[in-house]
């Protein structure tokens, strides 16, 4: 039965010997490089191992860790690391919830609201995903670069970015202050860039990446009432469409969702007439959930999106069509 198994090892190595470069790698902890990718090693028994790679699905990867004795040690999978800006409510609650399912290791960005960053973090590492949260104001630069080195360090360089967070409000454009069109300036658009320009040296130089920005539908059309919002949000589709010219030769994706009226704090704060007017106004005759915007975001994030860049889904149920 011991000379099966170790002919059964062999054959396996024989097939991922095909399919996959064998590296070889030290096990004391620390890290090590599998080809295109950097990726931490856990210490086991053997000092010298052997890697090999078969790939699952687009977002998983097992490890086979083969010693001199033909033992094989499953480790674990190699993720992806996505953050995902305003994670803690609403839509990048749930864009965080859906990728971590795929497989993406997520960085949860929170700017106020520990608890509920928490609880997510909690939630996706009982199921056994992997999540941590990373308190920062996209508004500031060094405090997003900050975050990201240490996301990079917790688990992988980031691949993905979503850029969600976002801050809102009604009033009459003669009412808005200096301080309220520089803080929507601040977080809605600068806090993009500012995501993008921390995350974007590891993309060039691994030619790799995606970026999915969340505009909204008063971005392409316009609101009354809430004109500081509309143009933040309009620049974020001109960021999109710009930023994906400019990083297509390195091989990095760049696309944008343009949400509806959803089902979040921030429409539910318009009162119950208004959210009612606004069902009606709606094709299909419902609020859009933070888990369809979640789902278009995860197609983009996807490989069955690997020709798509620089493209705006509107997800409003037919609202401006």
């Amino acid at each position: 039965m011991e000379k099966e198994n170790e002919k059964s090892c062999v054959y396996l190595l024989t097939i991922c010997a095909v399919y996959a470069n064998i590296y070889v790698a030290t096990a004391h902890g620390g890290v090590a490089q599998l080809g295109e990718r950097t990726v931490r090693i856990r210490k086991v028994e053997s000092s010298i191992l052997f890697v090999s790679t078969i790939k699952t699905t687009p977002s998983e990867w097992f490890f086979f860790f083969v010693n001199a004795s033909l033992e094989v040690f499953v480790w674990g999978y190699l993720m992806k690391t996505a953050l995902i800006t305003g994670a803690s409510r609403g839509i990048g609650r749930a864009v965080a919830r859906e990728l971590a399912h795929q497989g993406w290791a997520v960085g949860i960005n929170y700017l106020n609201r520990a608890d509920k960053a928490r609880e997510l973090v909690e939630e996706l590492t009982a199921a056994g995903c992997q999540a941590a949260m990373f308190q920062a104001d996209v508004a500031d630069s060094a405090a997003v670069a900050e975050m990201v080195r240490k996301l990079g360090e917790t688990f992988s360089p980031v691949e993905l970015v979503v850029n969600n967070a976002g801050v809102s409000g009604q009033g009459l454009f003669q009412d808005t202050t200096d301080e309220m069109w520089d803080r929507y300036l601040a977080v809605n658009l600068s806090g993009a860039r500012n995501t993008v320009k921390a995350a974007l040296p590891h993309m060039i130089s691994e030619k790799r990446g995606c970026i999915v920005n969340i505009s909204s539908i008063w971005g392409q059309r316009g609101a009354s009432c809430e004109v500081a919002y509309s143009c933040t949000k309009a620049g974020i589709i001109a960021l999109t469409r710009s930023l994906a010219m400019e990083l297509a030769p390195s091989g990095i994706r760049v696309n944008c969702v343009a949400p509806g009226v959803i089902n979040t704090d921030m429409v539910q704060v318009l009162g119950q007439e208004t959210v009612e007017e606004l069902i009606r106004e709606t094709p299909l005759g419902r609020l859009g959930t933070p888990e369809d915007i979640a789902y278009a975001v995860a197609f983009f994030a996807s490989e069955r999106a690997g020709f798509i860049t620089g493209q705006v889904l509107t997800a409003d149920g037919g609202f401006i069509v």
